[in-house]
């Protein structure tokens, strides 16, 4: 969700590009899990959302960097799955281990961790 969309994964191996492949990155292209379907479920959801008024995943993406959200995301996921720092979408406020963002979420109101 916090690749910008369209990067090419920055991995060498086989594997962690096929992660790449499998997520092209951009918040309108993000999955539902076990509700996916193959893309029906996801496009499903959309059109709830639409019928109910709700902004779509960018848009409260947007929201959440015009409210002073801090972003960071995690160093080990990232090494991980071969995602660069130039891939990121802007508002990504640090990369981080556990141990830094645990210190940070320490000092927050409001925490989610996904």
């Amino acid at each position: 969700m916090i690749r910008k969309k369209g990067s090419a994964s920055a991995a060498t191996d086989w594997l962690r590009r096929a992660f790449g492949w499998l997520n092209p990155g951009g918040a309108d292209k993000l999955p539902l899990s076990k509700f996916h379907f193959g893309g029906l479920g996801t496009r499903m959801m959309k059109r709830v959302m639409r019928q109910n008024r709700m902004p779509d995943i960018p848009e409260l993406m947007e929201t959440a960097k015009d409210l002073g959200v801090k972003m960071i995301a995690c160093t080990t996921t990232l090494g991980l799955l071969g995602i660069s720092k130039d891939t990121l979408i802007d508002g990504v406020d640090q990369l981080a281990g556990v141990s830094t963002y645990l210190a940070e979420a320490r000092k927050g109101a409001i925490n989610l961790f996904i």
